[in-house]
């Protein structure tokens, strides 16, 4: 089967599971200012997640929420026109659409650690695969008190499902042809308590791991910041071998355990400033391999104390990092 049938027959063979389980699509005109249209013009049970000032402010990229009916077209224009493009979420839910609609506002809005409220795109399938991987248990049992299954494309070719276990874990799997998923496991992911009273809240942890968990995309953001710091020697390389050395410097940094994006950057740009393996200066690697937190390391390394290392450290020659009568084992 191709994709697009492979994700029909899961949505429909969700919907079979039970007398009350219904089949919905979230549409972002976003991407696409025909979605709008379309929904309005081929289903009949269809509400905008925007009201109000949102609604006025963002009329034509506004999220929509739309059941999917048997005769109607509105499904079967969506495989043909849009899959693939990360336009839509299709999910599977025993609630009726008014019900939705409450419980979504809920989640269209999240509180950064700075306090500031922003808007959280979840109906794109680009921004959930990145995210519900980080949701807290609480966030995770109540996104999914909505929908019993979610299925949210990935790539030109394939999707991935969501379901929630019973122990709030979360269970996925992959369908049709996706590459490289792309996710890389970290270790020790901090959440907040979840209170279903107050507005969701993301840590710094949760913003970051995205990044941390698509490589490609997390090479690409730190290749971004050595351009703006205006690194000037990723210039002298081919766009490979820069790639590369990021990646390798990522390694590192796993190693280290230098898991928040500023240090990573450092660290980075460190590499292509100082030298590939600054790291390995004895009294640099000692610091960097110690317990402490990631901060009170690069506090440590950048104190005047370290003047003199950093000299050595940027020697051309591995041997010149030891002091005179010293040397590699």
């Amino acid at each position: 089967m191709t994709a697009t049938e492979t994700l029909s027959a899961s949505l429909f063979e969700a919907k079979n599971q039970s007398e009350e389980c219904r089949l919905y699509v979230l549409l972002d005109p976003s991407h696409n200012e025909q979605l709008i249209a379309a929904v309005q013009g081929m289903s009949t049970r269809h509400r905008c997640l925007f009201v109000g000032e949102d609604l006025e402010e963002f009329q034509e990229e506004s999220p929509w929420i739309a059941e999917i009916l048997e005769g109607e077209p509105l499904f079967d224009w969506l495989l043909k026109e849009t899959f693939g493009k990360q336009q839509v979420l299709y999910f599977a839910s025993n609630q009726g659409i008014d019900s939705l609609f409450i419980k979504l506002q809920r989640v269209k809005e999240v509180v950064e650690p700075s306090g500031e409220l922003v808007y959280f795109r979840f109906y794109d399938a680009n921004t959930l695969n990145r995210y519900l991987p980080v949701f807290s248990e609480g966030q995770r049992r109540e996104f999914f008190s909505a929908m019993n299954s979610v299925y949210a494309e990935e790539g030109e070719e394939g999707f991935f499902t969501y379901t929630l276990n019973a122990d709030a874990t979360m269970n996925w799997s992959v369908s049709g042809n996706i590459e490289d998923s792309g996710i890389y496991p970290l270790p020790g992911l901090k959440t907040e308590e979840h209170d279903p009273s107050l507005p969701w809240f993301f840590t710094e942890e949760q913003l970051q791991y995205p990044l941390f968990a698509h490589r490609d995309e997390l090479i690409d953001d730190l290749i971004e910041y050595l351009e703006y710091e205006e690194v000037e020697t990723v210039h002298f390389y081919p766009k490979g071998f820069v790639r590369a050395m990021v990646n390798q410097g990522i390694e590192h940094c796993f190693t280290y355990k230098v898991l928040d994006l500023i240090h990573m950057r450092l660290f980075i740009n460190l590499m292509w400033t100082i030298n590939p393996q600054f790291h390995l200066q004895p009294s640099i690697h000692q610091v960097l391999s110690q317990s402490s937190s990631t901060e009170e390391k690069f506090d440590t390394l950048l104190s005047d104390d370290f003047e003199e290392v950093w000299i050595r450290a940027g020697a051309e020659k591995y041997k010149d990092w030891w002091p005179e009568g010293e040397g590699a084992s």
